[in-house]
């Protein structure tokens, strides 16, 4: 217990840290979404393509690793989706809770935990993955129905087309390409530009997660509280055992089922509540990202526990 609570607390202290500057005053809004531009545009991909091009793609394609949690996140989406709509909710909104009851927040938390945890090497190529997994996977599968739903709804065609050429545009997604590429091919960059890269990287962890203690000042609990109630649970309490059993499913070592459950306990991603915000269920995105980032503290620490023992 020691341990966990040794390995746990200096992350919950910059978080606290960053909610008291924000409480304070002391950073803003605005502050925070520079902030966040910043981790999501310049240090994460930085890190991404540090971790990739320093290993060979043998070490960096965990199968059992990628194909468990992506079967685990098809799977918890269809759920969550599905029981949505035997509680008679709209096709939107069951849509809506199934993206965010799949969607982790590997970004801002899952990778200064796994830092924490696992050490940069491991927890940059899991992060990876699952960046490949949310943005490759779950985010187009969920956008693409949304398409469909709305198209149908106007009698339009859907513009997938622009879609997905959108998706290959970001930052994180073309770190990821690059580093993979210079992994196949075993390219090395100068040292002096490498070593500027580490930098850049070694800045994500950090600003992350203060970004997510600022961002937590200031949030309510408002919106549809059957549907929260229903993102927060199968967030927390389905995703991980989901990701660890089909990880193991797929013969995955003691690592991998760990950073499954780890990785799938995370509380819902910022870029989710976003997704939630633009399909017209703002509340239910953020007060799901508060809840869900309340509680897993404690799933966390008993996944954590659990792996320890």
């Amino acid at each position: 217990m020691l341990k966990i609570i040794s390995t746990l607390m200096p992350m919950f202290m910059v978080i606290a840290l960053g909610y008291v500057l924000a409480a304070s005053r002391f950073i803003n809004a605005e502050h925070l979404q520079g902030f966040g531009r910043l981790v999501i545009a310049v240090a994460l991909p930085m890190m991404i393509f540090k971790t990739l091009s320093s290993y060979s793609l043998s070490e960096i394609f965990i199968a059992p690793y990628l194909f468990g949690y992506s079967a685990a996140t098809l799977c918890v989406f269809a759920l969550s989706a599905g029981f949505a709509l035997w509680r008679r909710q709209t096709t939107v909104g069951a849509l809506v809770d199934g993206m965010a009851s799949a969607y982790s927040n590997s970004v801002f938390v899952g990778y200064p935990l796994g830092l924490a945890v696992l050490g940069s090497g491991p927890a940059g190529i899991y992060l990876s993955l699952n960046v490949l997994i949310e943005m490759m996977l779950l985010v187009p599968l969920f956008l693409s129905l949304m398409e469909y739903v709305q198209a149908a709804q106007v009698g339009g065609k859907p513009k997938l087309f622009h879609m997905f050429i959108n998706i290959l545009k970001k930052p994180l997604i073309l770190a990821l390409l690059l580093g993979l590429l210079f992994s196949a091919c075993r390219w090395q960059l100068p040292l002096p530009v490498f070593k500027a890269i580490e930098i850049l990287a070694d800045a994500a962890s950090p600003l992350a997660l203060l970004i997510i203690g600022g961002s937590l000042y200031g949030l309510r609990l408002q919106g549809s509280v059957p549907d929260i109630i229903q993102i927060t649970a199968v967030k927390i309490l389905l995703m991980p055992p989901a990701c660890a059993g089909f990880v193991a499913l797929f013969g995955g070592s003691r690592e991998m089922i760990f950073a499954g459950a780890l990785l799938g306990g995370l509380p819902l991603a910022n870029a989710g509540a976003i997704l939630c915000q633009q399909y017209g269920h703002m509340n239910r995105g953020t007060a799901s990202m508060l809840l869900s980032t309340i509680f897993s503290t404690l799933t966390l620490s008993l996944i954590f526990m659990f792996y320890n023992t």
